[in-house]
């Protein structure tokens, strides 16, 4: 992901022990750019909305690491997801096909690094 944005933690509900996660974000103002070039050059856009839920679950395996050098570790639980979204820009409407569209690759889990480390 290249352009991270903060979400409300309201958007986000995790279930460690059912080793699942759900997280919701409604009409979130972000740019169209049309393609990934234009955004990576930060050309022309237009405005837009994005609303999408992602949800995690089906446990295949738990992966820990840590890595003391970099100061850095995290535990993450490999699920099977799937995903809605809707984009709106220019009057236009996108939506997922097959909605709910299954994922073929998905994690969750929790992070520590830099400052957050020990």
């Amino acid at each position: 992901m290249f352009w991270p944005v903060p979400i409300k933690p309201s958007g986000v509900n995790v279930e460690s022990d059912a080793q699942t996660a759900v997280m919701k974000v409604r009409e979130l103002e972000v740019e169209d750019y049309f393609n990934l070039f234009n955004a990576l050059a930060d050309g022309p856009s237009n405005e837009a909305e994005v609303t999408f839920t992602v949800k995690w679950s089906g446990f295949i395996k738990e992966d820990k690491i840590r890595d003391p050098t970099n100061d850095f570790r995290a535990k993450l639980i490999e699920d099977s997801a799937w995903v809605t979204w809707k984009a709106k820009s220019e009057g236009v409407t996108y939506r997922s096909v097959g909605d709910p569209t299954t994922v073929v690759f998905s994690e969750f889990g929790r992070e520590r690094n830099g400052a957050f480390f020990p």
